[in-house]
């Protein structure tokens, strides 16, 4: 699966989506709502700006399959690839914590997202991308 935003690429973000944003910092002021499943969500890690698609939300189940390979099923219908050290760091895990998220990107194979780093603060997501 290719990347649905490319780098360098302009994309339009909703910043009001789910908050008042902080002029002073990296977190919103004021929540008044929280990510979808498949909202596409801008965040911070690493105080670089991550774009990704919101793939579970709190309280989402997560259960894997590792017969030949090692899948992530979240909700029981979607089926995620995952490496062998992407499995070893969610394994434990079989639901979304409240207050997070499961960040994916569209790239599957080629993306470093909450596969690799764990699940997204809610708090840390800044918007929301309504065109890319």
């Amino acid at each position: 699966m290719s990347p649905a935003i490319q780098d360098k690429q302009t994309i339009f973000v909703n910043k009001l989506a789910y908050g008042i944003p902080n002029p002073f910092g990296s977190k919103l002021l004021i929540r008044w709502n929280s990510p979808k499943e498949n909202d596409i969500v801008i965040y911070l890690y690493n105080n670089n700006l991550v774009v990704k698609r919101c793939i579970a939300v709190e309280k989402g189940t997560l259960d894997y399959l590792t017969n030949s390979s090692y899948i992530l099923l979240v909700n029981l219908d979607k089926q995620i690839p995952l490496t062998l050290d992407q499995y070893e760091n969610l394994k434990n895990c079989t639901e979304v914590p409240e207050g997070y998220i499961l960040a994916i990107g569209d790239n599957y194979e080629e993306s470093f997202d909450s596969r690799n780093y764990g699940f997204i603060p809610v708090t840390n997501i800044l918007g929301k991308v309504i065109c890319r």
